[in-house]
């Protein structure tokens, strides 16, 4: 795999951004060598006609075999936490921006990496064939709330963005038993922002993942701490205690402080959350509601069956 700063890195960058520059759906851009591996023919040649003036014979299989070289290097540096730019501009960035839309006027899709985006999450969780690389990408967590609250109830968002409301949250409960872990939470008490995934016991909350992240006064997010190891928020008589949060069995080499281990676990919480399409009840069997300082709203949901659309 190649390393940050490295010539094969900076090339796959490069062919990154030459792709980018020629897509005509707002720079959509995987290098067209990658759609050359996956169609030519191993074994054919192509007629290349040198500066001397004289016409050589190129194996494109050749060709074919060190584009597929260079895609695997660029999954890899997909998968690789420690690739991961927490200011922005890694390689996740540097492709997810083609999906960025402008459904909601009050996101720019043009804003650098770290503030709220919308998505276009069907072509993230659903590419089509000739846009693999997606399938190794992860939006920021920052975009994929954004995503998740405007499929939802875009007044649900635009709550979240609102500076005067202290307290923001959405929840989606869960009432199926296949689903071990069934509540996700987002959760903004001024500009603090808490994600993540849990089982209501009642007495506490027993979290699968959760990540805790702050926005400063730009706007732009910055993931501060991220677990997904079972962990546990005590409920007293007074509610929650948002205070309180302790391992099940703590690991001493992990860090959830990491910045970079923070923003790989935040990613791979986003990811889940737009492919699981969480505002949606698939099963009837899910409750969703935001509440804005204190004021509930119910979102109605949606119910997707034998590919038909109904309202709950």
């Amino acid at each position: 795999m190649s390393e940050i700063g490295d010539p094969e890195h900076e090339e796959a960058e490069a062919n990154m951004d030459e792709t980018n520059q020629q897509s005509t759906h707002r720079g959509i851009g995987v290098s067209s060598r990658i759609h050359q591996a996956t169609i030519e023919t191993p074994g054919t040649y192509r007629s290349i006609a040198s500066n001397d003036g004289c016409v050589y014979q190129e194996d494109e299989e050749e060709e074919a075999l060190r584009t597929e070289e260079r895609f695997r290097d660029m999954t890899s540096e997909l998968a690789d936490y420690s690739a991961m730019k927490p200011e922005g501009g890694d390689l996740h960035d540097n492709i997810i921006v083609n999906l960025f839309t402008n459904a909601y006027a009050g996101l720019s899709p043009h804003t650098p990496a770290g503030y709220m985006h919308i998505v276009d999450w069907e072509q993230l969780v659903h590419p089509p064939e000739d846009l693999v690389i997606f399938e190794h990408v992860k939006p920021r967590l920052c975009d994929a709330v954004a995503t998740v609250l405007f499929e939802s109830d875009p007044e649900a968002l635009c709550a979240f963005l609102d500076p005067q409301k202290e307290e923001v949250e959405w929840r989606r409960g869960n009432n199926s038993t296949k689903w071990r872990y069934r509540e996700i939470i987002i959760r903004r008490v001024q500009k603090k922002v808490i994600v993540g995934v849990f089982s209501n016991l009642g007495f506490k909350y027993m979290w699968r993942t959760y990540v805790e992240s702050t926005i400063d006064f730009s706007g732009k997010w910055r993931e501060v701490f991220a677990s997904d190891m079972l962990a546990e928020t005590q409920v007293t008589e007074k509610g929650v205690n948002w205070d309180s949060f302790d391992f099940v069995n703590p690991v001493d080499d992990v860090d959830p402080q990491d910045p970079q281990n923070a923003l790989g676990i935040a990613r791979n919480l986003g990811f889940w959350l737009l492919s699981q399409e969480v505002w949606d009840d698939h099963d009837n069997h899910m409750t969703t509601e935001w509440a804005a300082d204190g004021k509930r709203t119910k979102v109605l949901l949606m119910r997707r069956l034998s590919g038909q659309l109904f309202e709950d």
